[in-house]
């Protein structure tokens, strides 16, 4: 896979999308809310897919340069992760931003326990709120965090193709047989990140595969995409299909060749960069336009407007005056850590 992919963008971009749509759907109370509700979780889903094809590459390039690439991962990602959620996290509490913008002005009584579980995004393992309603797939990938370099040793191995189908259908297998005593099993801790292995899994499948000299022709991914959203967002609460769906998907991915620079490519690759501003600033621009500035914007399509706008303001901003530069800060700091090894090899290469 190539360190740049248009398909990747366009897989964020089409994910970040289903997200805020979704939630623009709910403040103007339009289409069903099931429905809605199951697009925007197959949203935050195929986050996890892109997430864990793009890490991979990640490791591949710190493996190559240094004995400790997994401290060096590790650096990277609570650089690359925290910043804007600890800002978001402590921008809500200090405005009292509600949790969910679309369901009223609540938000769960903010206490020292609530405030530490969110900033160190282990809401879950607390079994506590998020503070932002957007902020509960975060811990997730810090979870997953702890497995993703297994995963990347295993799809270096000669054998990774069989050992990644056995991990893969082992996984499902698992989950399914101990979802219904998981109550039981972690009373303190809810255990929707089990669900989503399958779906990290996908991802590292994705980048191992290698393209054939002669790919399908690029404009069947964005068809293929579409059909898996409609598919998997269909059935975003029953895992097997959501697995099933994202699986496909990464097949495809393997197998369809690159799109051409385009307009639209270019546009996805802009709302790819932006997705994690987007994707945590969207609430705050929703509670401004729909209900702090409601009687000023007074029609939908003007919130609407308002909405998009301010949040494509601040999640370019946030960007270049925080993620970027802690994203860099990180890379500095991780290049500190142990010796380089250049002559290093990966497999399969």
């Amino acid at each position: 896979m190539r360190r740049q992919s248009t398909n990747l963008d366009v897989l964020r971009a089409f994910a970040v999308l289903l997200v805020f749509v979704y939630h623009i759907l709910c403040m103007t109370r339009t289409g069903p809310a099931g429905l809605n509700d199951a697009l925007a979780r197959f949203g935050v889903i195929l986050f996890f897919v892109h997430t864990s094809c793009v890490l991979m590459g990640s490791m591949e390039s710190l493996v190559a340069n240094s004995k400790a690439w997994i401290r060096r991962f590790y650096v990277r990602r609570i650089f690359r992760l925290y910043p804007l959620s600890i800002v978001s996290v402590l921008l809500a509490v200090a405005l009292g931003a509600p949790m969910t913008p679309w369901d009223g002005l609540g938000h769960p009584p903010y206490t020292v326990s609530l405030l530490f579980s969110n900033l160190l995004l282990i809401q879950n393992v607390a079994a506590g709120p998020s503070i932002i309603s957007v902020l509960w797939s975060l811990p997730v990938e810090v979870e997953m965090y702890v497995v993703l370099p297994l995963v990347f040793l295993v799809i270096r191995s000669k054998t990774w193709g069989w050992k990644m189908a056995v991990l893969w259908a082992g996984s499902a297998a698992l989950i399914v047989a101990v979802q219904a005593e998981a109550s039981i099993l972690f009373p303190h801790h809810k255990v929707e990140s089990l669900e989503f292995i399958p779906c990290f899994l996908s991802g590292a499948i994705a980048y191992r595969m290698a393209r054939p000299a002669r790919c399908w022709p690029s404009f069947l991914w964005v068809p293929l995409l579409l059909a898996s959203i409609a598919v998997g967002g269909y059935y975003a609460f029953f895992a097997p299909v959501f697995w099933a769906s994202c699986l496909v998907l990464a097949l495809a991915f393997s197998r369809i060749g690159e799109m051409m620079r385009s307009p639209f490519t270019v546009a996805c690759h802009f709302i790819a960069k932006y997705s994690y501003g987007i994707y945590l600033t969207h609430s705050f621009a929703l509670w401004v336009c729909f209900q702090l500035l409601g009687t000023v914007l007074k029609s939908s399509p003007l919130r609407i407007a308002g909405t998009t706008v301010i949040t494509a303001l601040a999640s370019v901003g946030l960007f270049h005056l925080l993620e970027d530069p802690m994203i860099r800060l990180g890379k500095r700091l991780a290049d500190r850590i142990g010796p380089r090894q250049l002559e290093l090899k990966t497999a399969g290469s």
